[in-house]
């Protein structure tokens, strides 16, 4: 599971700490700071990518990326940027 922006054209990941764990709603905040941004959120789920359009999108989200990102700090697991 990825964060990723669409901006001019360019897909970009949505840099997160590897060594943070992020509440839900500290993550809630940021996304809806970048989706009031130009550009469009996507979520990589299983090589699907997702776009979020509404705010409700948003923070559904927000909540998963937590569990599944503290998850990973907690096991210690490298989840691969490309």
């Amino acid at each position: 599971m990825r964060l990723m922006r669409r901006y001019h054209g360019a897909v970009r990941l949505v840099p997160m700490s590897a060594s943070h764990c992020y509440s839900a709603k500290e993550l809630r905040t940021m996304l809806h700071g970048l989706m009031t941004q130009r550009g469009q959120l996507l979520l990589d789920f299983c090589g699907e990518t997702v776009p979020l359009c509404s705010p409700d999108e948003v923070s559904l989200c927000a909540s998963l990326l937590a569990v599944y990102h503290n998850s990973c700090i907690r096991d210690n697991i490298q989840v691969s940027c490309i």
